[in-house]
């Protein structure tokens, strides 16, 4: 990173966090959208438009399309082509990052331990359900309660160093 970087580097590594943590909840938000429209197929464009809208408003309601006729009906999904093409794959980049935020932490405290728990990982990938890899690998799963919570917190923490 450095080679890149210079002395930007923990700030760079400090916005990939960031950006890490921010997505979260919207791949969820993309990952319950879905979920909707695929069990009512029937809804209609401006159902499916209002459905997003909504979801919109619990996962980020900070957002403003400043009077966006499109977006601000809830538009913003058909931006997104992989509900289309990739139903549901979003909740999948949730649960790495999730898990890769848990190695950054980890990193903290133990570098070799959390490199080497990685590497074991990655050899073992496939083999068992992705709760069963995680588990021996020695990260928290994501559908445990308390896991964002527990992440969001040292992330958090470690966003504020300077």
């Amino acid at each position: 990173m450095d080679l890149f970087f210079k002395d930007e580097t923990d700030k760079f590594l400090r916005m990939q966090l960031a950006s890490a943590l921010a997505f979260i909840p919207y791949g969820c938000m993309v990952d319950e959208f879905q979920h909707i429209i695929y069990e009512k197929p029937e809804l209609s464009p401006d159902e499916r438009k209002a459905v997003w809208k909504k979801l919109e408003g619990e996962y980020k309601p900070f957002l403003d399309y400043d009077g966006d006729p499109f977006f601000g009906k809830g538009g913003h999904w058909q931006r997104q082509a992989h509900i289309y093409a990739l139903p549901f794959y979003y909740i999948d980049y949730c649960l790495a990052q999730t898990c890769a935020i848990q190695y950054r932490l980890w990193m903290e405290t133990n570098k070799t331990a959390a490199w080497n728990s990685y590497i074991d990982l990655l050899k073992k990938a496939g083999t068992k359900k992705f709760t069963d890899l995680i588990a021996e690998a020695g990260l928290k799963s994501p559908f445990d309660s308390g896991t964002i919570e527990s992440i969001t917190k040292g992330a958090g923490e470690l966003l504020k160093m300077e």
